[in-house]
């Protein structure tokens, strides 16, 4: 009797993730702050990974996002774009499947991105993932290898909640960390994206129609 003979990558591969860290922590108002989004593949090979978190811009403004360009193959320019009037930030990298080699998680979560914020008044404020589980434009995905390639990023990603202390406080919450140092050394480089893009792209989601080791970073647009 012949068994069917099933790959280790396939049996034990799990969902990929993408996670915010720190998720949670207190920065006094004027102050800037690091967010790392972290990228694990689970043993899957990814052929596309996309971010899109959206904040609140009343509480928060990006002043820099940058990706790491060691993991994917290209960023496309028109997937990355932070638009602080609407409050979304996007970031995109992309191998083709039997031409590069495809990202793949080795050891730890990787930094996919790294987003630096100033926190803007008084208040508590989260930072949540556009997610539907559907590759659709400014949607969180991660790609899995495969014909068709499919989203291994089964369920949404946890966003963050950060407490926002007024301007010359003395102290903070004692009940939230301070925001720690991400200690992880990556080298970042850059890309320019219009304002535009973002604007149009987000109109039509909001409206429901279909619509190396370096890091780069996306220019801004107020």
């Amino acid at each position: 009797m012949l068994l069917g003979v099933v790959s280790v990558d396939k049996l034990y591969a799990a969902d990929s993730t993408f996670s915010l860290f720190p998720s949670k922590g207190t920065v006094t108002a004027g102050k800037n702050f690091t967010i790392d989004v972290m990228i694990d593949s689970s043993g899957n090979n990814v052929t596309q990974a996309r971010m899109v978190i959206l904040y609140d811009p009343k509480y928060l403004k990006v002043i820099e996002a940058e990706y790491n360009a060691s993991l994917f193959c290209t960023y496309p320019t028109d997937q990355q774009s932070v638009d602080n009037t609407n409050g979304v930030a996007m970031l995109s990298g992309f191998c083709q499947s039997g031409v590069s080699t495809l990202y793949k998680t080795s050891g730890g979560a990787d930094v996919f991105a790294r987003v630096i914020f100033q926190a803007k008044k008084k208040g508590s404020t989260k930072i949540e993932w556009n997610y539907n589980g559907k590759n659709q434009d400014y949607m969180s995905i991660i790609m899995k290898d495969g014909s068709p390639a499919t989203n291994s990023l089964t369920a949404k990603p946890a966003g963050g909640v950060y407490t926002i202390t007024a301007s010359g406080s003395t102290g903070v919450d004692p009940d939230e960390p301070e925001f720690p140092s991400t200690g992880i050394a990556t080298s970042w480089g850059v890309v320019s994206v219009g304002a535009i893009l973002i604007a149009v792209g987000w109109l039509y989601m909001k409206l429901g129609k279909k619509s190396q080791s370096k890091m780069r970073t996306v220019v801004l647009y107020e």
